[in-house]
Parts: structure tokens; C-alpha cells; sequence
């Protein structure tokens, strides 16, 4: 055996350049040889432990003075990656998945069991098909370790019933299935994995049979080094390919495969492979034959600086022989949870004719299918704090396809589904704009413009001095960090969202968020709900919710069963954080006015609810109440768009159109044709040949409400009083149009208790249903079985409108605010609690400019989204301590604070796909690092709360 101590190593004072002497710099290429045998056998563990960096080094400065050497080294690392890639022995000895599953549908009154054993492993890990369907109890699937102790227990018609990774110590598994005698379904099946020991197979081979076989350690200790030097465009084509090859390889090592994907990654986005051209690569087709090649699924590898590893999507399909050139490469599809010791299913692969590059075309036209579907498996792990930051595996790959520039090609028709990774690209982009101190991304130039435009007072001209790096450098944002850090009460940051805010009516539980007096019968001007500059307010059943334009809400009034989504607490009377959903991004709330539970949108198109959970509103597969929100899993990556809520029961939109209800059933209010109730939510079949763009749901004997974008508003749940708009009192259990409003333009409508509004495109406001306390604004108590238009609005544009449980609420478009219906708890805003029969105006809120409207139970709020003429204070002058700044306007100095405000925002909304930690300077991607003196706090701390770490 080989031995190399560490006395033979190279004395520092021998060195002259490239790391060799005087001796080693005569070596030949014919000597280089024989150094790479010496190589192979140390990074085999057949030498001393200093033996491989010695030779590597020597090797390394050989090939940088001797081109012949550098070329004879880099074909020998090529070759060695394709032998790899094509090393049958190796694909032979990895232990395969094995698959056990019911007939389907499952047969009635059986009892069946199995036995998986899997020689070699450490561990097995079982994922369940997304098709599973059984009886729930009645019919169980019962899986046990190797001694018989149950493991875990599956039955349901959900998938959210079966999704949960299963693993078991040992090599074997049993199981056991019993069904009874009543309903059935689809049945089960489930893939079992072998998670192998890192065994090393190749200290039992001698000297000799170690050479003669392919090792990938060897290109990993060169390769680097010799990428710089490799100018031969057929040699860069086939290393990109079989690095890509080996990527995909289950028989290497995670580390083997990981550095595989990060070479490739540097080669096809640096000057490295310029040669290359991948856009040219990725729009050839290819002729291929029938010959099957051998092929590998990836895995991600584990996140080394938190000792965690993300699990593996949940299923594994292998692609038939008939999908050629390019097919999505299962082998990114079906990555597993952590390299350490995974297997994955053989995928065929058709060998293609005079296209040598085409494992690397393969993995790169599928790449964006690869990161959504890894996307969609890890995202809830890290939103739910199962772990604090995605996959290493995922990073290489959403990296890679930012350096790719996919996101300009990613998304049509489902833009929803990608929001995340254009938010990636232009976080990454920005950050190297800010390490190199180059030209900003232009979308984020222009978002950081709008946002400015917002903050103007009037006559003020935005300049653009905050996008210039040579005025800007990295100590003078440390500098204005630091400044706004220690002193914020210079600074007065605020763009979007509203003017002055004013509240009235019913308040006894503080819903007016800080108004004094339990019942304010006069429009009041709500100081802390105007400081939030919120983009929207809505209210419910005494409570009060906002929404901030950087996607944070805030919850006021009553907290009875967790309505308010802050916790068990009675009530609360100023606009409380619901720090709980902080790190996520909401757009918009949803509540009913007579509501105790709430639906919350994110902008990446998925849906939180919380309070109460009665009839199953809240979407969760079960009746329990949450006091704070909870991601509804059944909407998730259905990319959500519109969002409503009934007194018991839910609705949302999607953006194909596409409209979900769950809740009470009762009186067909889901519109699914029965009157059963719905735990989660249910697509309403009768509409999905309509794209529906509007849902309001009903309180007590409920209705439900929808329009279509065919100029159509639909109906449907009970009838009384004629709320449906159909001329009589019948209810309806699947959705019907209301003809009275076909082609009237309606763009909005909105439920209260009993009766039905309408607005449409015009300005014009009907109104049907129950008509006591006169809510209907047509002058009288009667009933209206038909929307009839309200005629005192007749010559108005009204462009905003809200509905309370017993009065209505509207503003123009000359911004007026006009009220009607019930007073009992000055709701009204006229000072008085007596009820209003037709729209009247609010003398109040005479010249206030009001263009926004929202009403809870029996409490109104106004409020004005127009510019204001003065955006807050600058500070007079820049302190002393912050010398580099004193030459900069001032008004320069905030916007550059407001675009490093969004740059934090950005990155943190991102964090958890960024390296944290740099391991070396030569490792591709943002170097997120560097920045963070430039971060701000507020936002760094949201981001690391909600990973976990603070």
C-alpha cells in the first residue's frame, strides 16, 4: 500500500511558482501519469492523509505550465466522469424501491399483509401514492417495523391523510390492510426506499482492480483547478454532459452528485462555457433511437450548516420508454430527502444519435418542471417550521435556473405557481448588483420608483441619484443603515395604503381600532389605524382587520374564539400584529360582517383561516376553532386569487377561475347539489365551464353569490325573502343565474344579513332581498325579490361599496360617502340612531375626497387612498457620526433607504433558498453574506423568527 506521510509534503521555501520545485517541475507528462495511479489510490484511502492534497497540488501546477499535461488531465477526468456515468457494475449494486398496493378499487371484506425486506439497509422509507382512497377507520393500513410494532396507521380519502413520510429502523417492514363491508375506493399503494449505509465498496477491491475501475474522487480533486484551462469547445460539450449524467446517477455518493451539479452549474453560467451556447442547445431537436441507457434520479443533499435534511417529493413515476427527446428528467422529478444513503427507481432513457450534450439538454429542459415539483414538496416544511432553510439540492437548483434566466420563460398561464421564483431571481440579481456594484435589476428599479412616486408630496420630482452606485458605495448604505437603526425617529418611511382614516358606529369592543367611546356616532378619525397606511380594512362580527401595503395584518375588537387570529385573548382595543403569519406576504382578508372566522390570501396564491371552525369553514378536515391562522393544505398551489366568507361557510377563487366552497351545507349554500357539509374545500362542478371573478357569501340562512366573466352573476343556498333575485322564496342547491342582472356589467357584489347588493361597471348600485330597517335603501320596509337599482344614487358613479349586517355603505366617484339602513349603533355617521330609508350623504365627510369604503357588523369605516401633499419629515441634517453621508441630499438618502427597504424585503422573503454561510470564494451564487450590515433589522428579524433561529 501506497504511504505518504506528511513530511512529503513540498517545504514552503522548495516552492516556486505553481506549487512545484525544481525537481517536480521536471516531471513529464508520461510522469503525470503515473501521479494520477498515486492519485486515485489516496483519495481511495490507500495512502496517508496528506498524500491526496500533495499530488493534487503537483498535478495542478504541472497542467498550469504544461498546456500538453492540462489536456492529457482534463480528457482523463472526462473519460473518468462517462465511465462513471456508464458504470453498469456499480447501477447493478444499488438496491432498487419496491412497490405494494391494493387492487383498485380495493376489494370488500379482505385481510391482507406483506412483507418488504430490503437486505444492506439502515433504514426504509415509505411514500404513499397521491391516489390513495380508503374508508377512513373502517379501512386501515396498518405498517410495522421488522418485530411487529406498529409504525403508523393510514385511512382517508384526503391526501393530506396520507402524505406524512413514513421511515423505519431496520431492513424490514410489515403491513396489514383490513376492509369491512361497506364503501370502498381507490385503494393504497406505496413505494418502499432503501436508505443504504455509506458503504465503500472499493476497499474491498485490491490495488490494481481500483485502478482499473472509474472514480468520480478523482475528477473532484482536479477538475476545478483545470476548468480555467479548458478551451476545447468538444471537451467542455462532453464534461457538461456527463457531469450532468452523473448528476442524475443513485449509485454515487450525495457528495459526488452535489459537486457534479454545482461543476455544471459554474461551467454553463460562467465564461467558462461560453462555447457552449445552452440557449442554442435548448432550442435543437434531436433524432434518437430505441436503445435504452441507463439512468439515476438525483436526490437534494442535506443542509450540512443546520445538520437538517428536507424529505423527498412524495411520489416517484417513472417516465415510459415512448417519452424521448427532451422529457423532463424524472431524475430531478424524483429527488429524494437527503443523499446520505437514498435509492431511487431505474428510469429508461433513450440514447440519442449524434448529440453527445444530450443528457445535459435533458436536464436542463427539465429543469424548471424539477424545481416546481421540489418547490411544492419542500415549501410547506420550511413555511411550517420543520426545517429552518430548503435543501442544498434545492439551492443548486434554483440557483441554476436563475443564472439561466427561466423565470422569463417560466409561468404561462400559471404565473401563480412561480411568484416565489421571479421573487428569487430578482432578490439573487439584486444582490450581486450590490456586491459587484452594477446596474440594479430594471423591475426592481421600477418598483422601487413606485413606491417613491407614492411617498412624493405634490411638486416633487423624483430623481433617480439612489440608483447610483458610485454615490452609493457599500460603506455609505452601511452608514445610512446604521443611522436609521439607532435614530428612526429621523425617518418617516411609509408608501401606499391610505390617508386619513375615520371609523363610527358600534365600538364597545374597541373595533374602531383606538376611537374612543363605545358607540361614535360622527365619522372620527382613527389615528392608529391611519398611521398603518393600510391597503385594505374589512370588517366582521366586532372585530376589524388591515392590511399594510408590505403584506402584514393587523387585528382590533372582539377575540372570541379566536376570531382576531392573535390568540386566546377577550378582545383588543388598538391594531394588533398577528405575528404568527408576519413572515408571509398577505394581500388580502376575508370576513364576513356577521363573521367570527376569517380567510387570509398570500401572494403567492395560498389561503390562512382561523377563528371559528363550526360546520367546517375553516377548511381544515375537521369542526376544531384555531385562534391563529392556518394554511388551508387542500388550496395549496392552486394559486388562489379571490377569497370570501359567509357566517358559515367559505368560497375562493382560483386563477384558472375555477370556485371552491366548504362549510355548512345547509339550504345548497356550497352549490355542490346536496346540503351536506364540506370540511375542506370542494370545486362547485356546475361552474366549470365559467371562469368565475367575483363570490360573496351570506350570514344566517345563507346565499351565496358569484360572477362570471361571461356578464353573468349567479345565485344559489336559500331563498327567503327573495335574496337570491329570482323572483320568488325557493332556494337552490347547485348555482343559477339571476337574469335581471345578466349584461348589466357587474363587477362587485356583496352579501349581508338576508339581502344582496350589486355594482356595477357604471357606477350603479342594486340591491334585493329582505327588506326591514330599510337595508335595501329603496325607501320602504317591503321585500324585493328581484335586484332593483337604487334610485336615490341615480346620476352617481359609486366606485366603492361595503355591507354591514343591517345597513350598506358607498362612496363615488366625486368622493362622497353615502349611508342607509339600520342605526341602531350610529353606524350611519349622521349622529344619530335612527334608521336611514334611502342613501344619504355623510355631511361629515363633506370635501374629505373619500374613494374607499368597509363595513363590520353594525360599525363603518372611510378612508382616502390619494396622495397626501406632505409625506412626513426629513431629517434636518445628517448627524456628524455619519460622515460619508454629509455631501448626499437628503432627499436622496431616503429613497436609497427606501430601495434598500425593499432590497431586505426581497432577500428575506427569499432567505431560506439562499447559502447563508460561503464556503468558498470560488462557489457560484449570491454571496448574501456580504450584505448583511446592509439588511434591515426589521426585516432580517421577521425572516429569522420565522425560520427559527431568534
Amino acid at each position: 500500500m501506497l504511504q505518504v506521510s506528511e513530511e512529503a509534503e513540498l517545504p514552503e521555501d522548495d516552492v516556486i511558482c505553481n506549487g512545484l520545485d525544481e525537481f517536480t517541475r521536471k516531471l513529464t507528462e508520461d510522469d503525470a501519469r503515473v501521479l494520477v495511479d498515486l492519485l486515485k489510490l489516496a483519495v481511495a484511502g490507500r495512502a496517508g492523509p496528506q498524500a491526496s492534497p500533495a499530488i493534487t497540488r503537483v498535478l495542478t501546477g504541472l497542467a498550469k505550465e504544461n498546456p500538453t499535461v492540462a489536456g492529457m488531465l482534463t480528457e482523463l477526468c472526462v473519460t473518468e466522469l462517462e465511465d462513471a456515468a456508464t458504470d453498469t457494475e456499480a447501477m447493478r449494486s444499488v438496491p432498487q424501491p419496491v412497490v405494494q398496493e391494493s387492487s383498485h378499487p380495493y376489494t370488500d371484506d379482505v385481510t391482507l399483509t406483506g412483507v418488504v425486506k430490503i437486505p444492506g439497509a439502515e433504514a426504509l422509507r415509505v411514500e404513499f401514492d397521491r391516489q390513495c382512497s380508503t374508508e377512513r377507520k373502517h379501512d386501515p393500513l396498518t405498517i410495522m417495523d421488522g418485530s411487529g410494532k406498529v409504525i403508523c396507521t393510514r385511512s382517508g380519502r384526503e391526501w393530506s391523510d396520507w402524505s406524512t413520510e413514513v421511515r423505519i429502523a431496520g431492513d424490514e417492514l410489515r403491513w396489514k390492510f383490513t376492509s369491512d363491508g361497506s364503501v370502498n375506493g381507490w385503494g393504497w399503494r406505496f413505494t418502499v426506499f432503501p436508505l443504504m449505509p455509506c458503504a465503500a465498496p472499493r476497499d474491498l477491491h485490491s490495488d490494481r482492480r481500483l485502478l482499473s475501475r472509474p472514480l468520480v474522487d478523482l475528477p473532484m480533486c482536479l477538475l476545478d483547478s483545470l476548468l480555467p484551462l479548458c478551451t476545447q469547445s468538444v471537451i467542455l460539450s462532453r464534461l457538461a454532459a456527463s457531469l450532468a449524467m452523473c448528476a442524475q446517477l443513485s449509485s454515487l455518493a450525495p457528495s459526488q452528485r452535489m459537486w457534479a451539479l454545482k461543476t455544471l452549474r459554474k461551467i454553463v453560467t460562467t465564461d467558462i462555457g461560453s462555447g457552449l451556447n445552452i440557449k442554442a442547445l435548448l432550442s435543437a431537436s434531436y433524432s434518437s433511437s430505441s436503445t435504452p441507457a441507463p439512468s439515476r434520479p438525483i436526490s437534494p443533499v442535506p443542509q450540512a450548516a443546520i445538520s437538517q435534511s428536507l424529505p423527498a417529493p412524495q411520489s416517484l413515476v417513472p417516465p415510459t420508454p415512448q417519452s424521448l427527446a427532451p422529457p423532463a428528467p424524472q431524475s430531478l422529478r424524483g429527488s429524494t430527502e437527503s443523499l446520505e444513503s437514498s435509492s431511487s427507481l431505474v428510469k429508461p432513457q433513450i440514447e440519442v444519435k449524434q448529440a453527445p450534450e444530450m443528457p445535459l439538454v435533458s436536464l436542463l429542459k427539465g429543469l424548471p418542471e424539477a424545481l416546481l415539483r421540489q418547490a411544492e414538496y419542500e415549501d410547506p416544511l420550511v413555511r411550517g417550521g420543520k426545517h429552518l432553510m430548503h435543501s442544498q439540492f434545492f439551492k443548486v437548483l434554483v440557483g441554476l435556473a436563475c443564472d439561466l434566466e427561466l423565470d422569463s420563460g417560466v409561468g404561462s398561464g400559471e404565473a401563480h405557481k412561480w411568484a416565489w421564483f421571479r421573487r428569487y431571481c430578482v432578490a439573487s440579481r439584486v444582490v450581486k448588483s450590490l456586491i459587484d456594484r452594477i446596474s440594479l435589476p430594471n423591475g426592481f428599479c421600477a418598483d422601487v420608483r413606485k413606491k417613491l412616486s407614492e411617498m412624493l408630496g405634490e411638486g416633487e420630482v423624483l430623481t433617480l441619484e439612489h440608483e447610483d452606485h458610485t454615490l452609493f458605495q457599500h460603506q455609505h448604505d452601511e452608514q445610512l443603515l446604521l443611522w436609521f437603526n439607532r435614530r428612526p425617529e429621523d425617518w418617516t418611511l411609509s408608501w401606499g395604503g391610505s390617508g386619513s382614516i375615520f371609523g363610527w358606529g358600534h365600538n364597545h369592543r374597541g373595533q374602531l381600532g383606538g376611537v374612543e367611546g363605545a358607540k361614535v356616532k360622527l365619522p372620527t378619525p382613527c389615528d392608529t389605524l391611519t398611521a398603518l397606511r393600510p391597503v385594505q380594512l374589512i370588517g366582521g362580527e366586532q372585530t376589524l382587520f388591515a392590511v399594510t401595503g408590505d403584506g402584514k395584518v393587523y387585528a382590533t375588537g372582539y377575540g372570541a374564539g379566536g376570531r382576531l387570529g392573535i390568540g386566546g385573548v377577550e378582545s383588543v382595543s388598538t391594531p394588533t400584529l398577528l405575528e404568527s403569519i408576519q413572515h408571509i406576504v398577505i394581500r388580502k382578508v376575508a370576513v364576513n360582517s356577521g363573521g367570527k372566522h376569517c380567510l387570509a390570501l398570500t401572494a403567492d396564491g395560498d389561503v390562512y383561516s382561523w377563528g371559528e371552525g363550526d360546520d367546517g369553514k375553516l377548511g381544515h378536515g375537521n369542526k376544531s376553532p384555531y385562534d391563529r391562522p392556518r394554511l388551508i393544505e387542500t388550496m395549496q398551489g392552486k394559486g388562489v386569487v379571490e377569497i370570501a366568507c359567509g357566517g358559515a361557510h367559505s368560497a375562493a377563487i382560483t386563477a384558472l377561475g375555477e370556485l371552491y366552497t366548504w362549510g355548512k351545507g345547509r339550504y345548497g349554500r356550497l352549490g355542490h347539489g346536496d346540503s351536506e357539509d364540506q370540511f375542506r374545500p370542494k370545486l362547485v362542478e356546475e361552474l366549470v365551464r365559467y371562469r368565475v371573478i367575483d363570490v360573496a357569501c351570506g350570514s344566517g340562512d345563507a346565499q351565496t353569490l358569484c360572477i362570471t366573466d361571461d356578464d353573468n352573476v349567479w345565485s344559489w343556498g336559500d331563498g327567503d325573502y327573495g335574496k337570491l333575485g329570482r323572483g320568488g322564496s325557493d332556494g337552490c342547491k347547485v348555482p343559477m343565474r339571476i337574469d335581471g342582472l345578466a349584461n348589466q356589467g357587474i363587477i362587485k357584489v356583496e352579501c349581508g344579513s338576508q339581502f344582496s347588493v350589486a355594482l356595477s361597471m357604471s357606477g350603479s348600485v342594486y340591491t334585493w332581498g329582505k327588506g326591514d330597517y330599510h337595508r335595501l335603501g329603496h325607501g320602504t320596509d317591503d321585500h324585493v325579490r328581484r335586484p332593483r337599482k337604487v334610485t336615490a344614487l341615480q346620476g352617481k358613479k359609486v366606485i366603492s361599496i361595503a355591507t354591514g349586517s343591517l345597513h350598506c355603505v358607498c362612496c363615488t366617484s366625486e368622493g362622497e360617502v353615502y349611508t342607509w339602513g339600520d342605526n341602531d349603533e350610529g353606524q350611519l355617521g349622521d349622529s344619530t340612531t335612527n334608521a336611514i330609508q334611502r342613501p344619504r350623504l355623510v355631511m361629515a365627510l363633506q370635501g374629505k375626497k373619500i374613494n374607499r369604503v368597509a363595513c363590520g357588523s353594525a360599525h363603518t369605516l372611510a378612508w382616502s387612498t390619494s396622495r397626501a401633499v406632505s409625506t412626513g419629515r426629513l431629517p434636518s441634517q445628517v448627524p456628524l457620526e455619519y460622515d460619508l453621508l454629509k455631501e448626499i441630499p437628503l432627499h436622496s438618502l431616503r429613497n436609497r433607504l427606501v430601495l434598500l427597504h425593499h432590497f431586505s424585503d426581497l432577500v428575506c422573503q427569499s432567505i431560506s433558498m439562499f447559502d447563508l454561510c460561503e464556503t468558498s470564494e470560488e462557489e457560484e451564487g449570491p454571496k448574501v453574506d456580504r450584505l448583511r450590515a446592509i439588511i434591515v433589522s426589521s426585516a432580517k428579524e421577521t425572516a429569522f423568527k420565522k425560520a427559527g433561529f431568534i
